[in-house]
């Protein structure tokens, strides 16, 4: 029996599981790099280990979505969370072991990246999957919306203090810490109710985890009110990318500011869009309005990269970011929940699944276009952000230009 309120139970004890792991994983992926560039004062270990973090939750998204479908979903939450926290425990004690052995030390930091790059491919759709199960259907949209601030609170937060924390303590320590919180977390978890049913064969076993996947490719391609969703948050993702590679060369060479303004733009960009989660969340949209709301979104999202190709002063800039920030938490509270609502309990791990693999995957393809772009138009700030704009609108034209987009994003709540 499903609950009648938002904040059950079983809602806050996901909540505060994906809050502590969501905020280790920022607060580590900081630590790391900054331990890194310590130690070895090497930029491409630094990049390979973030890299191999990325690649991991890429390739794993889809397996992860696949068992989700097909196992417990509370068991893979609370299972993920435990071998998160024992990866950094392990870790904790080989740093302070071996404290000489640098060599040794970074193969396991880069190992235990690869390992928690691959638990969020299992834990993420999980996740997902289980919004619906435990919360009223009319509180969906509510529930991604808190989903939404989760993620980018915690990013705010281990962005903030990360390396606050590098300078206060000892980095082994550290690992300590984020070890014990997330296995407490893990057995918090153990009391959550997740409802579903595991499908299985006549023979009793489960079917083959790539044939789930197919399966989950063929379901997508056969709705094209969903493809044309998740092909928006895939170009959403790819075209925000440039911004945040090129910013720093804007700030110093358009601005003439210093390079600390980066963070704090970006933290400017999280802080709009927890607003806009907020605000999503109080805010009931009317199922009349949901497409208008989505295309103006991104038909706004594209003019404003357009326009930061025009701004010479730093105000402009913040009411840019916050804007961005504000318009894409719109954007993933309607597309996520739109895929929710029409998605049946037995295929939601993995569409989320493929979801964050195809939207994952091409930010690092965004960032190696942009930098290339970027240098073969001889660093021309304005053609850069003009030319993204443009096209972002271009492409969007033909992923909403049909009505069937508009018939499944009106979808009843």
């Amino acid at each position: 029996m499903k609950p009648e309120k938002l904040f059950n139970k079983n809602l806050i004890l996901l909540w505060q599981g994906q809050f502590i792991s969501l905020l280790g994983t920022e607060i580590v992926t900081i630590v790391v790099i900054l331990w890194l560039k310590e130690n070895t004062g090497l930029a491409t270990l630094m990049g390979l280990s973030t890299a191999l973090f990325t690649l991991s939750t890429v390739i794993f998204s889809p397996l992860g979505g696949s068992f989700a479908d097909r196992h417990s979903r509370k068991l893979i939450i609370v299972s993920c969370d435990l071998i998160g926290g024992l990866t950094n425990l392990l870790l904790f004690v080989i740093l302070l072991i071996n404290k000489e052995l640098i060599l040794l030390n970074i193969i396991c930091i880069i190992l235990a990246q690869v390992i928690l790059g691959t638990i969020g491919g299992f834990f993420e759709p999980a996740v997902f999957a289980s919004i619906p199960d435990i919360v009223p259907k009319n509180k969906i949209e509510s529930a991604n919306s808190l989903k939404g601030i989760t993620q980018h609170l915690s990013a705010l937060l281990g962005n903030s203090v990360g390396g606050l924390l590098f300078v206060i303590f000892h980095t082994p320590f550290l690992f300590l810490f984020n070890g014990i919180s997330y296995i407490l977390s893990a057995l918090s978890e153990m009391f959550m109710t997740i409802p579903q049913a595991v499908k299985e064969h006549k023979d009793g076993r489960n079917k083959n985890i790539f044939k789930n996947i197919k399966e989950g490719l063929i379901y997508i391609w056969g709705k094209k009110g969903l493809r044309s969703i998740i092909l928006s948050i895939t170009l959403v993702n790819f075209f925000s990318t440039p911004f945040i590679i090129i910013l720093p060369y804007f700030l110093e060479d358009r601005l003439k500011i210093g390079i600390e303004w980066y963070g704090y733009i970006l933290g400017i960009y999280s802080a709009g869009s927890i607003f806009g989660f907020i605000l999503t969340s109080i805010i009931k949209i009317p199922k009349k309005l949901r497409f208008l709301i989505l295309t103006g979104g991104m038909i706004l999202f594209g003019l404003l990269l357009m326009s930061i190709g025009f701004i010479n002063d730093l105000f402009p800039l913040i009411c840019i970011s916050i804007s961005l920030g504000i318009i894409f938490a719109f954007i993933n509270v309607i597309s996520e929940t739109t895929i929710l609502i029409n998605t049946s309990s037995s295929f939601r791990g993995r569409i989320f699944g493929i979801t964050s693999m195809l939207s994952t995957a091409l930010v690092p393809l965004g960032m190696l276009l942009s930098g290339i772009i970027f240098d073969l138009i001889r660093k021309n700030l304005f053609i850069l952000f003009f030319g993204l704009g443009v096209l972002f609108l271009i492409s969007i034209f033909f992923v909403f230009g049909n009505k069937d987009v508009n018939k499944y994003i009106s979808y009843e709540t």
